[in-house]
């Protein structure tokens, strides 16, 4: 069948199916047309007179491995339309040789400059590389076609379907275009873009297309704040930089191969082209290239205007929309024309360059105030912040013995019971609602008079609400969103069923979107999101205790005998809730060991016992009866374990997974020995992985060390080595927690330089008092009933 048949019949089959099905089954069906045709070159007699002398034409091929043979009918194609192919320049990258495909006939024909380039910024470096190298002899051609090596067998089916053959891409170069992709854009819509949604962009992972689909955690290669945005102003001159950042709508070529006119080549000056050829040098990783392929459009196209967008929308009512949901996606800001539907606005006010409207505040949410891991970590967080000079306000639902802590650190703290209630639930109009952190802020400022800046959410608790609030991230009026995790298990566990944010892949995808940094306590934690890292900059800051044995390992004997353990004892301590996550069964089971071989052993076993009660009546209680109370004490939980800690002669943890091993750390902070698994947090914490830790499934093993730790009657050096490497902790924890402060506050900088801030009008002041009425009722008013 003839092309133009095939043309036709796709068109008049789009039309039917847009019309019966929608957008989805046109797309698809432009992708089975697309495959499925071999999109053959008809005999082109063109419609107005061409000069070959002055169309005039060079291709740049970027090579690494792939086989060039499709080179020849690509550049006859060219000719064929009556351009004259002065040069072929070749610039290969990988030690293959690319004439080795050639024939020699071609090669006899055509001159073929080889130059051999390092492996560096891929194809997009050798173009600007050829770009710099020969930017005043441009002008002797007319065009220049930019193509690399795997165009004509691109391992994805459906994106190679999308090819633009050579010879209709210079058809449409003759005919004054001046630019044209060698990509069709149905993947992502239309050629042009959301400019603010494409400079947003950023990849957790880099999979190349011969393994799409096929990533691994370990892959990750992003760096923190290099988002698109970070990419233009590190690599593009002012002048540049602000002549395409005042559009709101540019073209993006996917692909990375395209055509254009050295006229619009030649616009951009040649210092920026060496800027640019500078910054693809500097950098091996795939990165910068996607970043790259998704700017050579609007450096080379023509920019476009209001008319042009006008004219879109008003095309028989179509609106201008969004191609898809494209937050952290490959292809963001794509739009598309769809039928039906209201007409929106297709710009928000764009946020200037004005100083900042909130004051320079850190705001820390804590779910509780209790002695336990997280409330400390976030009291070590605003202890270094403090440090630094920030002002530090901490609310949470609850007071708590923490409190004191806080304030006497210097911290202003605000107790605000309706973050008890689910956000779904909390008191806002019906007319007008702001996101849930809005009104946090809008009641920090009732109770203090300032607005932070920065609001650090500490722990899984605040999911919800940061996935009510994903879509204020690019506010220029929201405070920016720092979320602290501490939990190991996510996946099917039941204490986070109820969480709305981790009910699908997209929640959380949108929940990680919604906030400008994540930080995990350890790199196992960090583990559980591993499909998002990257979306966002992860950073891992692993915490640290701040004991010390100020009463010193001669008053021991003392503190025993109040508790009338007696001197010579062997005491060993666990500490944490009596659950099968931490598997204290182990150090009865080692006390009892040690008991059958002659050593007065006693264990102290500090944690709540009525969490995991079937845990505690199975493996507890029958071991202590069993041994005697006096041998396995259980004692409560208590605000400060120091106490219990400093009777120990040897410290166990035995978890099967902890993400911020923090009663160990008291332990190491206070010098005593300890004997741990590896479980997670704890390996990453501990300096002599291979003599002190096992395996969390290896309880045996375990059980040996507690023994041989038992019988060795010196441990002194062992319990220094701790206390110095968690006191080298704490100072790799305050360099790191001032370094996301840092960055955050610089990547809002680059955001707003970008144009990525707007002015969304949300006040969330009138909204307060609902609040407080909240306060004034009764805890059982406050359970039960509507809330207005």
């Amino acid at each position: 069948m003839p092309p133009k048949n095939k043309l036709s019949i796709f068109f008049l089959v789009s039309v039917a199916v847009g019309l019966i099905t929608g957008q989805s089954a046109l797309f698809f069906c432009r992708l089975f047309l697309l495959k499925n045709s071999q999109w053959e070159e008809d005999s082109y007699t063109p419609t107005l007179q061409i000069d070959p002398d002055q169309f005039t034409a060079d291709v740049v091929l970027a090579h690494c491995n792939k086989n060039i043979s499709w080179l020849e009918n690509a550049t006859r194609n060219i000719a064929s339309v009556g351009q004259n192919v002065h040069n072929i320049f070749v610039y290969t990258m990988c030690g293959v040789d690319p004439l080795v495909a050639l024939s020699e006939d071609f090669q006899s024909t055509y001159k073929i400059q080889v130059k051999k380039l390092p492996n560096r910024g891929r194809n997009d470096m050798a173009f600007a590389y050829h770009i710099v190298s020969n930017y005043h002899k441009l002008e002797k051609v007319m065009f220049v076609y930019f193509t690399k090596d795997s165009m004509h067998d691109y391992p994805i089916d459906f994106l190679r379907a999308l090819s633009v053959p050579f010879k209709e891409a210079s058809k449409m170069m003759n005919f004054g275009n001046p630019f044209v992709c060698f990509r069709r854009p149905e993947a992502t819509g239309m050629e042009w873009h959301r400019r603010q949604e494409v400079w947003k962009f950023r990849l957790p992972f880099y999979a190349t297309a011969d393994n799409f689909g096929k990533v691994e955690a370990d892959k990750n290669f992003h760096k923190e704040n290099f988002t698109m945005c970070r990419f233009f102003l590190d690599t593009l001159d002012s002048d540049t930089f602000h002549d395409i950042s005042r559009h709101d709508f540019i073209k993006v070529c996917y692909g990375g191969s395209f055509a254009a006119r050295t006229s619009q080549i030649r616009k951009v000056p040649l210092k920026a082209w060496e800027r640019i050829f500078r910054k693809l040098q500097a950098h091996e990783n795939g990165e910068v290239m996607h970043f790259m392929e998704r700017t050579w459009a609007s450096l080379l196209s023509p920019p476009s205007n209001s008319s042009v967008m006008v004219a879109n929308r008003s095309l028989d009512s179509y609106p201008y929309l969004p191609f898809h949901d494209s937050d952290g996606r490959s292809y963001p800001g794509g739009m598309q024309l769809v039928h039906g539907g209201k007409e929106r606005p297709l710009e928000t006010a764009r946020a200037e360059e004005t100083p900042q409207r909130r004051s320079s505040c850190i705001l820390l949410v804590s779910h509780e105030l209790t002695r336990t891991g997280a409330p400390l970590y976030l009291l070590h967080i605003a202890v270094s912040f403090i440090e630094s000079g920030e002002k530090v306000i901490l609310i949470s639902p609850s007071d708590g013995s923490l409190s004191k802590d806080f304030r006497n650190a210097g911290v202003q703290v605000v107790i605000c019971e309706m973050m008890h209630l689910e956000p779904q639930r909390w008191p806002c109009s019906n007319t007008f609602c702001p996101s849930p952190t809005d009104l946090i802020l809008c009641y920090v400022h009732s109770k203090t008079g300032t607005r932070p800046d920065i609001v650090l959410w500490n722990t899984i608790v605040w999911a919800d609400i940061l996935l009510l609030s994903h879509r204020s991230r690019y506010c220029h009026n929201s405070s920016r969103n720092i979320w602290i995790l501490h939990e190991w298990v996510l996946d099917g566990a039941k204490n986070w069923q109820h969480i709305q944010a981790l009910s699908s892949e997209s929640n959380w995808r949108k929940t990680v979107l919604g906030v400008d940094a994540m930080v995990f306590c350890s790199e196992m934690a960090r583990s559980q999101w591993w499909k998002f890292d990257g979306l966002v900059p992860f950073h891992t800051i692993r915490g640290f205790s701040v004991y010390n044995d100020k009463h010193g390992v001669a008053q021991r004997s003392v503190t025993r005998s109040s508790f009338g353990i007696p001197s010579d004892s062997f005491v060993v301590t666990s500490v944490g809730t009596l659950c099968a996550r931490k598997q204290q069964h182990w150090a009865i089971d080692a006390v009892t060991e040690l008991r059958s071989k002659g050593i007065d052993a006693i264990l102290l076993l500090i944690g709540d016992t009525e969490i995991e009660k079937d845990f505690v009546i199975q493996q507890v209680l029958p071991k202590q009866n069993s041994l005697g109370g006096d041998v396995i004490r259980v004692i409560q939980p208590q605000d400060d374990v120091s106490p219990f800690l400093l009777l120990a002669d040897l410290h166990t943890s035995s978890s099967k997974e902890e993400s911020y091993p923090i009663n160990t750390l008291e332990a190491m902070a206070l010098s005593i020995p300890v004997i741990a698994t590896r479980a997670g947090g704890t390996e990453e914490q501990f300096p002599l992985e291979a003599e002190w830790m096992t395996s969390p499934i290896d309880h045996d093993v375990f059980i040996g060390k507690v023994v041989r730790a038992a019988t060795t009657h010196n441990l002194t050096d062992y319990g220094r080595l701790l206390s110095q490497w968690n006191s080298k902790n704490k100072d790799d924890f305050k360099s790191k927690a001032l370094s996301l402060l840092q960055n955050v506050r610089k990547s809002r900088q680059d955001n707003l330089k970008c144009g990525l801030l707007v002015d969304c009008v949300k006040n969330g002041d009138d909204e307060v008092a609902k609040w407080e009425s909240f306060e004034s009722l009764s805890s059982e008013e406050k359970i039960g009933g509507e809330h207005p």
